[in-house]
């Protein structure tokens, strides 16, 4: 037995560590019972050093009140003041008699004063340069009072008495006089001397009195100086570990308050706590011999049981454990006497039980096994080394086909009629030795159809380490592939569909900035035409610029019209009409050599769009197929009804849901290959040789297509043919809009007397309309912006007739300079003009009606015409001039300039 973990050994601390408390407790019981006693005997005393303070201030006062009722009346004082006075400063006599009265009343302070302060005697020559004017007790004396004041002069407090002496026999006083003592380190030893004890008198912010001084910091507490003071009341504090006590006592001299501090030395208490820890240290070693021999009677009398009991247990172990258990002694005795009965008690169990846990847990396992094999979503087969199915799972049966009790002890059946050869070699190549995870084989089920499977298989090993069988689990990923798949085609077609917004709003922005140089170019080479003679040899020239204009205008439609910026006039309408319409035009534009097909449902519904730039989608889609057959063939065009269920998603394309107007454009040409089919809708994209298409065709197709809110779909193959499908939403007002009547607009004099307000932001487009109007007899107002036009209006005193303002201006656009303008003047018409201009297809119909678009490029005529038809009342807004349909100003009866660009073959694809 090891005596350092013996019981005794926490015993015998145990009791050593309650005595060890009671004596430190009962110490410091003893301490504060000391420091209460000597406190409480302090503040009785501090209580009669105050009363013994107040009756030694008492009776100073009363001295100086009395020495001051006599010397007033001292002759020789009378005398001397009044030399002072009638010879004009000589102060001899006064002195000699200030000196012989100062030795007798032995007072610190003692001097005269005129009354305007000036000092004329001092005892003590430190107060030669006071200024007692300032004080208020000096000046309660000029009135004829004798007053007693605690006074501060020079950073010295001093118990004075004022007393005036006149020398005229009148109340006015001729000089004052000042006596008393100094409130000082002098003063409080006095008071100490007199009541035993150390005494400091202080204001709120410092010590003014003490009876010794010390080196180093100043032992007074300011802080409590200030509290006593503030509360009216005494504060009692103790120094333990310099053993002195302060007692801090409100102190009232005459009208001021003062602080009196009392020190007490209070070492006796040290010195009787010495005693005491002395006596407790004495029965503390007296204890701790008792103590332990307690401990080891206990030691003797309650362990050697204890060990006993012990070894029995041992012995029980040693008889039924098959091993040998650490029974090494761990702590006291009674927990190593717990641990071996402990150990003893387990051993008996679990000889009894190990044959029953073990059976438990192998069936257990299996169980386990069993079940994850049955309710894994994956397929699990094992074989043997022959091949031979010994475990066939439910999700192997509904991957392959095969039930259970088709495949258990028979071949794979997998495999048979040579079905599935690269899952065949992967499970052979895992019966030869070979893992694998997750490899991806393509396989089909018991009825043939492909699925696609993710394998992982391992071999299954004897004792002797050579493979015996081998297990495989397989996942059916066909449907994963399926999605993986869709995934791309979504990626493709959002990518696709990006880079078409991002080329259609280039393509618009560079329409809107050529549209404002070809306004300059038409323009002045209109003006230039109107000045010329018809026979002159410039005209010619000029002429074709200006056919070039017309031209290049032409393109930025189509540009306009791919990038969905140009105005569009929707109603609701019947799709055979516009076939119907445009049939003839179509005859002319392919020729005798192409067969065209035209079958429609009389029972289609009806669509909204615009049907002019439905036509022009036609003349394009049918222009480009015949560019297609450079040899002649069939060309078909059929439309009907379709309504989705749900969205129809192609690769490049996916329909919501609804009804739709369909309208396909078929022919059996060439065809197009993938790579084309790609970019078809791309602007100047073309196949064609060079100068033979400019590549906007099919972009202004899809353009308009997809402005009007419908669909374009594609199919062709190459030497298949190509199939255009347009899907058109279904109108729900089956009512179809009014037919516009076709009118010639009546020639009206271009020349007028009218105000106009032009503002144009690019310069060159507004000098040209401001010439172009001038030279027509308008009055013409020009601004650059919109903030500049209301200014201007502002300021104009005349009537305006019409405002003339671009769409988009950096600032304010036309459309809100419209609003301000019409407000302030409710009679102006308008005329907006832009070379394109979202907010005008999207705020156009909120504009007030007599709003009327121009589409650029302007001339100087169709800017001319506008003007006057509107001020004529013959302005249609309705009619905005937009300079041509969206292939150009190609005339009815002739194919558009340009309708396609090419693909193989000539088609635009």
């Amino acid at each position: 037995m090891r005596f350092k973990h013996s019981i005794a050994i926490p015993i015998t601390l145990f009791f050593l560590v309650i005595v060890a408390g009671i004596f430190a407790t009962g110490y410091f019981i003893n301490k504060n019972v000391f420091y209460t006693v000597f406190e409480e005997r302090e503040s009785n005393k501090s209580k009669n050093i105050h009363l013994t303070i107040n009756s030694i201030l008492s009776l100073e006062t009363k001295k100086l009140s009395s020495l001051s009722k006599i010397l007033k009346h001292d002759t020789d004082l009378y005398y001397g003041l009044y030399h002072y006075q009638k010879t004009a400063g000589d102060r001899k006599p006064l002195a000699a008699a200030m000196k012989q009265l100062h030795s007798q009343v032995n007072l610190q302070t003692f001097l005269m004063a005129t009354t305007q302060g000036q000092i004329l005697y001092s005892a003590d020559k430190a107060e030669l340069h006071e200024k007692p004017a300032a004080s208020e007790a000096f000046q309660r004396a000029l009135k004829g009072e004798q007053v007693l004041a605690v006074t501060q002069a020079g950073g010295r407090w001093s118990l004075r008495s004022f007393v005036p002496i006149s020398v005229s026999g009148k109340n006015t006083p001729t000089g004052v006089l000042i006596l008393g003592n100094r409130i000082d380190d002098e003063f409080a030893s006095k008071i100490a001397r007199e009541t035993g004890s150390q005494l400091f008198l202080a204001t709120a912010d410092d010590v003014i009195a003490a009876s010794y001084r010390e080196s180093g910091p100043e032992r007074i507490d300011q802080e409590l100086a200030r509290k006593t003071l503030l509360e009216q009341r005494p504060l009692f504090y103790t120094d333990r570990e310099n053993f002195r006590s302060y007692t801090y006592v409100p102190l009232r001299i005459l009208e001021d308050e003062f602080c009196l501090v009392i020190e007490t030395d209070i070492s006796v208490i040290k010195d009787l706590l010495k005693k005491n820890k002395a006596k407790l240290a004495e029965w503390g070693i007296f204890l701790f011999f008792a103590i332990t021999l307690l401990g080891c009677v206990v030691m003797y009398m309650l362990i050697r049981p204890l060990s006993r009991l012990e070894t029995k247990a041992r012995q029980v172990i040693a008889q039924y454990s098959e091993g040998e258990p650490d029974l090494s002694p761990r702590g006291n005795e009674i927990s190593t006497l717990v641990r071996a009965i402990n150990t003893m008690v387990n051993t008996v169990e679990n000889h009894i039980a190990d044959r029953v846990r073990a059976e438990e847990a192998l069936r257990e396992s299996t169980h386990m096994l069993e079940s994850l094999v049955e309710a894994s979503p994956l397929a699990i087969f094992e074989t043997d080394e022959t091949g031979r199915i010994r475990v066939w799972n439910p999700a192997a049966e509904s991957i392959f086909g095969w039930r259970r009790d088709e495949a258990l002890n028979l071949p794979n059946p997998i495999f048979a009629r040579g079905s599935n050869p690269e899952l065949k070699a992967a499970c052979d190549r895992t019966l030869r030795g070979e893992g694998f995870s997750n490899v991806e084989i393509a396989g089909a089920d018991r009825n043939g159809a492909g699925i696609v499977l993710s394998f992982s298989g391992a071999p299954l090993l004897d004792r002797t380490g050579n493979p015996s069988g081998m297990t495989a689990i397989v996942a059916d990923i066909t449907e994963a592939k399926r999605a993986e798949e869709a995934l791309r085609r979504s990626e493709e077609k959002l990518i696709h569909s990006q880079k078409m917004e991002a080329v259609g709003r280039l393509a618009g922005g560079v329409a809107h900035d050529f549209n404002n140089l070809l306004s300059v170019i038409m323009g002045y080479s209109e003006l230039l035409l109107a000045r010329l003679a018809e026979r002159s040899r410039e005209r010619h020239e000029i002429e074709e610029i200006f056919k070039a204009g017309e031209r290049a205008s032409s393109l930025t439609q189509q540009l306009l019209a791919f990038s969905r910026l140009q105005v569009l006039k929707p109603k609701v309408f019947r799709m055979n009409e516009v076939v119907s319409d445009h049939s003839k035009m179509l005859r002319r534009l392919i020729g005798e050599t192409f067969e065209l097909a035209i079958d429609l449902d009389p029972d289609i519904w009806p669509a909204k769009a615009d049907p002019n730039q439905i036509g022009q989608v036609l003349m394009n889609l049918v222009v480009n197929a015949r560019d297609a057959m450079p040899g002649g063939g069939r060309i078909s065009v059929s439309n009907g009804n379709v309504e989705f269920g749900e969205p129809l998603v192609e690769e490049r394309l996916t329909i919501p849901k609804g009804r739709y107007v369909r309208v396909d454009v078929m022919d059996d040409g060439c065809g197009m290959n993938p790579d084309t089919l790609a970019r078809i809708f791309e602007p100047f994209f073309t196949t064609k040789e060079q100068g033979k298409g400019t590549g906007l065709g099919l972009a202004t197709v899809y353009g308009i297509v997809k402005q009007s809110g419908g669909y374009i779909s594609v199919a062709s193959s190459p030497g298949e043919g190509t199939t255009f499908s347009l899907y058109f939403p279904a109108a729900e007002d089956a009512e179809t809009g009014p037919e516009e009547e076709a009118r010639t607009p009546e020639k009206e004099e271009a020349t007028g007397g009218e105000t106009l307000l032009v503002v144009e932001d690019e310069e060159m487009v507004r000098e040209l309309a401001c010439e172009a109007l001038k030279g027509f007899g308008y009055s013409v107002l020009e601004a650059s912006t919109g903030a500049e036009a209301i200014a201007l209006a502002g300021g104009y005193p005349g009537p305006i007739h019409l405002l003339v303002t671009d769409m988009v201006m950096p600032g304010m656009n036309g459309i809100e300079l419209a609003r301000e303008l019409t407000a302030s003047r409710p009679g102006l018409l308008v005329l907006f003009i832009s070379g394109y201009s979202r907010e005008a297809v999207t705020q156009l119909g909120d504009v007030d009606a007599r709003g009327v678009f121009l589409q650029k490029p302007i001339t100087p005529t169709k800017l001319l015409e506008s003007v006057r038809g509107i001020l004529s009342g013959n302005g249609d807004p309705a009619r905005s001039g937009n300079g041509g349909d969206a292939s150009g100003d190609s005339p009815p009866d002739r194919p558009p300039t340009s309708p396609g660009s090419g693909a193989p073959g000539g088609a635009n694809r």
